[in-house]
């Protein structure tokens, strides 16, 4: 069962929608909390969000705001449902029911963080990576979770910092 991992809500379960979906393992979700340590007064996406697993776990940590986003309505209302259990009237939330790329288009917001857990079938292009970019702050971090066997073709004007494979799970975190 999905957690939060640490910080202000650390230990709570988190509820999963249940459709195909594979919920960030706790491994996965600690790699990328200990590297990326300085989450105090960000501002963050989270794409392909699911459960909002990632985003919540951000907020534990700190980050001032998140923008879950995913277009399955029930994974829109499993998030609802999990942050009903946190005191968040400190932070400022907001849910989009609607694809990742659209969202990273057409929302003139910059964040620091943008993290995507995508649907391991889905195929990311270059436009794609391209919304990402326009969506971060220079000097902002994007934390990308992938398949090792799908062979996206990654061309984006970020620099890739780190990369580390989890079995079938890899994460990659560039920077702009």
């Amino acid at each position: 069962m999905p957690r939060i991992i640490s910080g202000e809500f650390g230990g709570l379960v988190i509820k999963t929608p249940g459709y195909e979906l594979r919920p960030t393992s706790d491994k996965v979700k600690e790699y990328i909390f200990n590297v990326i340590r300085d989450w105090e007064g960000k501002t963050v996406a989270d794409l392909f969000a699911g459960s909002g697993s990632l985003g919540l776990e951000a907020l534990s940590r700190g980050a001032a705001s998140v923008d879950f986003v995913d277009k399955h309505p029930l994974s829109i209302r499993m998030i609802t449902e999990n942050m009903a259990k946190l005191d968040l009237d400190h932070k400022e939330i907001r849910r989009f029911k609607m694809n990742a790329r659209t969202f990273c288009s057409h929302y003139t917001e910059h964040y620091d963080r943008i993290l995507a857990d995508p649907p391991y079938k889905l195929r990311l292009d270059a436009s794609f990576f391209q919304s990402v970019s326009t969506a971060l702050k220079e000097g902002g971090l994007f934390i990308l979770e992938f398949s090792i066997r799908e062979t996206n073709q990654i061309l984006t004007d970020m620099n890739m910092v780190k990369e580390k494979v989890f079995g079938e799970t890899g994460v990659r975190i560039y920077e702009k």
